[in-house]
């Protein structure tokens, strides 16, 4: 769980968490825990301030603690809890954990986008959809043609897919660079078609994939890169 200011302690594993708090709440008769303030610092860290009181077991005294605790999260679950006696220690190592965490989140996101276009541009959508939630939605509302509209689930993510790539003989989508911001990339790019006729046309958008949890839970077009900066709340 980590470690107080009065003593080192690395704790692992709901078994060994279980002991500690066992162990740590039979030192009093009644036990008190009051959560002073939460901050959300992004990329799954969080840091809590906390008090903890009562009177010592056998005692008519009261022992009362204040700590800063920070916390790692992943899928919605907390995997490792950090906590400090000194709450300026406490916020620098919180943030600084959040900025290395963020940065790594977000290669790791530019990375399951680029695998996705690729994937698409061999025309393998299974492996376009691999890491993209179940309940991931394609939203092509600002689309100007008849396919305007949200394609939610990969069946009917896939159906779009197919249909849209369907009269061309090649489609292509080359990336003109990868923006990450918080849970989302911004990819502005180009597509590339040829008909089979033998017409080819060439098309600049921007995609933003939003991510949930390591998954793309949303692939969404906008018309250009200023559009889809915007949308994510960055300024060029």
């Amino acid at each position: 769980m980590g470690h107080l200011a009065d003593g080192a302690a690395r704790i692992q594993g709901p078994g060994g968490d279980s002991r500690l708090l066992r162990g740590w709440l039979g030192n009093y008769d009644e036990f008190q825990v009051d959560v002073e303030e939460i901050l959300d610092l992004g990329s799954g860290v969080t840091l809590a301030v906390i008090v903890q009181q009562g009177p010592p077991a056998g005692s008519d005294g009261e022992v009362q603690l204040r700590y800063a605790a920070v916390a790692v999260w992943a899928d919605g679950l907390i995997v490792r809890v950090t906590n400090y006696g000194d709450q300026d220690e406490a916020r620098t190592a919180a943030e600084r954990l959040a900025e290395e965490r963020g940065k790594a989140v977000s290669e790791q996101s530019v990375e399951i986008v680029r695998r996705a276009i690729e994937a698409f541009n061999r025309g393998d959508l299974d492996a376009a959809l691999q890491d993209a939630a179940p309940d991931a939605t394609v939203d092509w509302s600002h689309s100007r043609g008849l396919d305007a509209g949200l394609y939610v689930g990969h069946d009917a993510i896939r159906r779009f897919w197919t249909d849209m790539t369907e009269p061309f003989e090649q489609n292509t989508i080359v990336t003109d660079e990868f923006i990450p911001h918080g849970e989302h990339v911004v990819v502005p790019v180009t597509g590339r078609m040829k008909g089979r006729g033998g017409i080819e046309v060439e098309v600049k958008t921007a995609m933003v994939a939003t991510f949930r949890d390591g998954r793309v839970l949303r692939w969404t077009m906008y018309r250009d890169k200023p559009e889809a900066i915007q949308a994510v709340g960055l300024a060029e």
